[in-house]
């Protein structure tokens, strides 16, 4: 007996219109031979309904054979394995020429069809078969997950590859540090300068301001100079794998050589903001702190000779995920188009006048390789030795990793 093949009765509601182009096709195939006996009514291949096609193209078994590249008398075979199995005379033929019957030419357009739904049924298999699933795992320090170089380099990896779940993990400052190695996370939006061994991706630069207490009578007198802040405390770190960092971004030493002040310990953003609210030290943060950390007690300043900041999505090199590199891929696509902070020209007028009084490299180009900068120690070493090494290998390994799946 005759029945569909399984491949017709499966598949999701978004393959419903070709499985029912199929059934219809098939259905139709059956029609035109139910007056065949129960016994003869075998299924039809479809490799026997592509080799029917090619002959009733050629209207000639030995070049029909040629091109399926079978021998003349495999191919006649499989028409008459054919022909039984439908239980009609698809081909007439004598001694010189070949043509198609009644039944034969009104089987041709039904196995077109036939075929090229089979086609498309396998296309849309092979693509689902291409598509990258699993968990990918991505940290976030402070607000960075709200950011809108983040919002859209995620809803780029979302539409290129939905079956990629995306987790966000929110990191301290001590996090930061330990999570991709230790495998906790896959790649992470961080703040620069990144620790040594991480690579980076720069997405954003902007302004950095002074968080001060709200009764501070410093707020009233902004904008400030890190000068006007010498004899303040700076909430301090908890782990000497942060040193170069922080100083960094607390600007240690200050431009006139003075050492920072350090005060109360903050692992974490709550923990920094209390001691500031409480007024017990000041702290320097990214300009969009202003929207992400609104807190009673707490006042945020601007500082004219500030280094700016910058965003960065890090991962690990050498890292062999399929997930990670198309996540890298996604935020390339994104920053092709896209710009987001300080304008480039803002960046170099503010960069060059930064490194002038302060000493601080020059910031990355949109899309380049942020690596690490500060003091010697696990975030970084020599400024211009690690910015040439960059230079020269940094980006290479960024394409390398980012470059697409095949």
């Amino acid at each position: 007996m005759i029945t569909r093949s399984p491949i017709l009765t499966r598949g999701t509601q978004g393959d419903q219109r070709l499985c029912d182009l199929l059934m219809h096709s098939f259905d139709s195939l059956l029609a035109m031979v139910r007056h065949v006996p129960e016994r003869r009514r075998l299924e039809p291949s479809l490799r026997q309904m592509r080799l029917f096609l090619l002959l009733a193209e050629e209207l000639h078994f030995g070049r029909a054979a040629r091109r399926a590249f079978l021998a003349q008398p495999t191919l006649s075979q499989q028409i008459r394995a054919l022909e039984e199995r439908l239980g009609v005379d698809l081909v007439q033929r004598s001694s010189r020429q070949i043509d198609l019957t009644e039944a034969g030419r009104a089987l041709v357009p039904e196995a077109r069809r036939l075929v090229a739904a089979m086609a498309d049924l396998q296309a849309v298999a092979n693509v689902h078969a291409r598509r990258l699933h699993g968990c990918l795992r991505v940290g976030a320090i402070g607000g960075e997950a709200f950011m809108p170089y983040v919002i859209d380099i995620l809803a780029e990896l979302s539409a290129r590859h939905p079956g990629i779940d995306v987790e966000i993990r929110s990191v301290n400052l001590v996090e930061q540090v330990y999570a991709l190695p230790r495998g906790e996370i896959d790649a992470a939006f961080l703040r620069p300068p990144l620790p040594a061994g991480f690579r980076g991706l720069h997405l954003s630069s902007e302004r950095r301001i002074a968080c001060l207490p709200a009764e501070d009578p410093l707020v009233n007198r902004a904008p400030l100079t890190l000068a006007d802040l010498s004899d303040h405390l700076v909430v301090d770190v908890p782990i000497p794998e942060l040193r170069a960092w922080w100083d960094f971004w607390t600007v240690n030493p200050r431009p006139d050589g003075s050492p920072v002040r350090y005060g109360p310990v903050a692992g974490d953003m709550d923990a920094l903001l209390s001691a500031v609210a409480r007024g017990q030290a000041i702290a320097f943060l990214p300009a969009e702190a202003r929207e992400d950390y609104s807190r009673r007690g707490v006042a945020y300043v601007d500082v004219i000779d500030l280094p700016l900041s910058t965003a960065a999505l890090a991962w690990l090199p050498d890292t062999d995920n399929p997930l990670l590199t198309a996540l890298l891929h996604a935020a390339r696509s994104v920053l092709q188009r896209k710009t987001y902070g300080l304008d480039r020209s803002d960046v170099d007028g503010e960069a060059a006048a930064v490194t002038a009084r302060v000493g601080v490299p020059a910031l990355p180009g949109r899309g380049q390789v942020a690596g690490a900068v500060g003091n010697p120690g696990r975030f970084g070493g020599d400024p211009d030795r690690r910015r040439a090494r960059d230079d020269a290998q940094g980006q290479a390994a960024a394409d390398r990793a980012a470059r697409p799946a095949p």
